[in-house]
C-alpha cells in the first residue's frame, strides 16, 4: 500500500545546532570563554581550540551529538578558523570523512554527498589570527523518512500547510491542526 505525507509551510531543512543542549557539544580543548556550546552562530563568544599553533591545531577537534539521525545539507562556518575537515557518524565509532572539498573553507558550503548522521567531528586545519570558529549546520529528521521507506511508502514534501496522505484506495486523509510529528506516527 502507498501513502504519500505532505508537508506544507513548514522549513523541512533547519537550523540544527539552535535546539540542541550545551551537554550534546564536546571538545578536545577548550577554554573558559570558549566553551564547546559556543560553536553555535550568535553566542557569546565562540568555541576555539585552546592550542593555538600550527602543529597541534589538527589533532583537535569538537563533536556534536545531534540526539538523533539527521540528515545533513549544508555548514556555514566563521571565525578565525579557514580551513576544517568534517567527519561524520551513525553510532559514535565508526567515523567518515566528508571527501567533497576538503579542507572546506570557511563559508556557506552544500554537501555534495548523502550525509546521513547522529555524530558530528569538526577538525581546524587552518587558521588566520585566532582559531575561533561558529558553526551553523542545516538538514533534517531522518527516521521518519527511514519509517516510511521500511514501510514501502511514497513520501513528499510540499509547501503548504497542512499534513496530508493520499491512500493507495484514493482517500485522503488530513492532518489540520494536528501536531506533525504526531501525524507522522500514524
Amino acid at each position: 500500500h502507498s501513502i504519500q505525507f505532505q508537508f506544507q509551510n513548514i522549513n523541512v531543512i533547519q537550523s540544527i545546532l539552535d535546539y540542541l543542549p550545551n551537554s550534546s557539544f564536546s571538545a578536545t580543548s577548550g577554554t573558559t570563554n570558549c566553551q564547546p556550546s559556543n560553536i553555535r552562530v550568535n553566542t557569546a563568544n565562540a568555541w576555539c581550540a585552546s592550542n593555538g599553533n600550527n602543529d597541534t591545531i589538527n589533532s583537535e577537534y569538537i563533536q556534536i551529538d545531534l540526539l538523533k539521525k539527521m540528515k545533513l545539507e549544508s555548514i556555514s562556518a566563521s571565525g578565525g578558523v579557514t580551513g576544517y575537515e568534517f567527519q561524520w557518524s551513525r553510532n559514535g565509532q565508526i567515523w567518515n570523512i566528508y571527501t567533497g572539498r576538503n579542507p572546506i573553507i570557511v563559508d556557506n558550503h552544500d554537501f555534495t554527498q548523502d550525509i546521513i548522521a547522529e555524530f558530528l567531528r569538526i577538525y581546524p586545519l587552518t587558521y588566520h589570527g585566532n582559531t575561533e570558529m561558529e558553526v551553523e549546520v542545516y538538514g533534517y529528521d531522518w527516521v521518519v523518512i527511514e519509517e516510511l521507506r521500511r514501510e514501502n511508502c511514497d513520501y513528499s514534501f510540499v509547501n503548504t500547510i497542512t499534513p496530508s496522505a493520499n491512500m493507495s484506495n484514493g482517500e485522503v486523509l488530513t492532518g489540520q491542526g494536528m501536531d506533525i510529528e504526531f501525524w507522522m506516527e500514524i
